[in-house]
């Protein structure tokens, strides 16, 4: 039988509000008019079509008959509520129009690096707490340096306990002057930010983040919230959904990475490696090379975080690798300050501090900074459900504005 051929399954109606687009007669439950939900359907897109400014489009998804409307084709034809949210996307999008020339200004550059992310990988005891907090006290020079800790304390090793004090270097009993921030899970790129967000609250020279292998494979965590969503998808009896599960895992996470970039500060991520071994392949077995083919160590976290760093390094006995072999690599300025035989030190943060002064702003405020990004906001809030009424919150706001 042929697909377009086979018989429509029986959607059951999923609330007495859509009692106008029931089925005539005695089934019980009631099902689907599918004709009339495609009525209605019509009638929006056209309405969309026809807007002639953000004002109208906010109108049309403000009244109950149309949230109904659209609550119905997602409930009985979801393709028909995603091609509505595509065409409203389109339009506010082209409604929003282009950024007022005004906002930009030429002038002389000048090193404005906001990117100040050190990532630290290693595995367990090769020095990454110690070299983090060594380069921190560098770059902060007196200046106030906070960890987000979400090894149930391990970090502190490094702190002082009562009666001692924080004086030069010694590598017998390393002790530094620092603020902690105890995360515990679920450790999802959302609890990283907020953890973030409270450290810029103080404005600290240094943020530190032990460790951010968590964010990725940790409880909670990237992969956990990827199978969670294509679970989800899986149990959706209508189809739709998120069958790959990391649409919003990454958008997390790229907030967080947002987070991270937006104030003056430096960050250090301290992040595990584990060792890559593998079946030597056909190639490989063709030049003579057979069995087990140690590829070294990688780290664990997301496969574009080395791309937000400007310097992403294996580190062993707090010494650098030095390499910009993939996934490695570290900005020019910093490569000449490293060597593979040097430990990273104070002196080796002052000197990346010297190199580049972060830029950027303390304000916490979340509120979109114009019109185009009041529409993207708005387009936000109507993925993430309760789409009608809280879209037609955002965009009359706009609208207002």
């Amino acid at each position: 039988m042929a697909r377009r051929d086979r018989p429509l399954p029986r959607l059951y109606l999923a609330d007495d509000r859509f009692a106008k687009f029931a089925k005539p007669g005695t089934t019980t439950p009631p099902v689907w008019r599918r004709m009339a939900v495609k009525r209605a359907a019509i009638s929006l897109f056209a309405d969309v079509d026809s807007a002639g400014d953000l004002s109208e489009l906010w109108g049309i998804v403000a009244s109950e008959d149309a949230r109904i409307a659209l609550d119905a084709c997602k409930h009985c034809v979801p393709q028909w509520a995603s091609e509505f949210e595509s065409r409203f996307n389109k339009k506010a999008r082209m409604m929003a129009g282009p950024i007022p020339m005004s906002q930009f200004t030429i002038e002389p550059a000048v090193r404005n690096i906001r990117n100040n992310i050190i990532g630290l990988c290693g595995p367990s005891r090769s020095g990454k707490t110690c070299s983090a907090l060594r380069l921190a006290t560098g770059m902060a020079q007196g200046r106030k340096i906070i960890l987000i800790d979400t090894e149930l304390g391990r970090p502190t090793e490094f702190a002082a306990k009562d009666g001692e004090t924080v004086g030069e270097f010694d590598p017998d009993n390393p002790l530094f002057n620092f603020d902690t921030i105890s995360l515990d899970p679920p450790f999802s790129p959302e609890r990283y930010r907020a953890a973030a967000t409270t450290a810029a609250r103080a404005r600290p020279a240094v943020l530190i983040i032990d460790n951010f292998t968590e964010e990725h494979a940790g409880p909670g965590g990237q992969l956990d919230m990827q199978k969670k969503a294509q679970d989800d998808a899986a149990a959706n009896p209508r189809g739709g959904g998120d069958k790959f599960g990391w649409r919003e895992v990454k958008r997390a996470h790229g907030k967080l990475m947002d987070r991270l970039t937006l104030h003056p500060w430096y960050v250090i991520l301290c992040i595990r490696a584990k060792r890559k071994v593998r079946p030597a392949n056909k190639d490989e077995i063709a030049a003579g090379i057979r069995g087990i083919v140690d590829d070294g160590f990688l780290p664990v976290c997301d496969g574009e975080l080395s791309y937000d760093c400007s310097m992403f390094q294996l580190i062993r006995n707090g010494m650098p690798l030095v390499s910009e072999d993939w996934p490695w690599g570290v900005a020019s300025g910093i490569k000449r300050l490293l060597h593979p035989s040097k430990r990273l030190d104070e002196e080796t943060g002052r000197l990346i501090a010297e190199w580049a002064q972060p830029k950027g702003t303390w304000e916490i405020s979340e509120a979109p900074s114009d019109n185009v990004d009041a529409v993207n906001a708005a387009l936000v809030q109507y993925q993430r459900g309760d789409q009608a009424s809280r879209l037609a919150e955002a965009l009359k706001l706009e609208s207002d504005c």
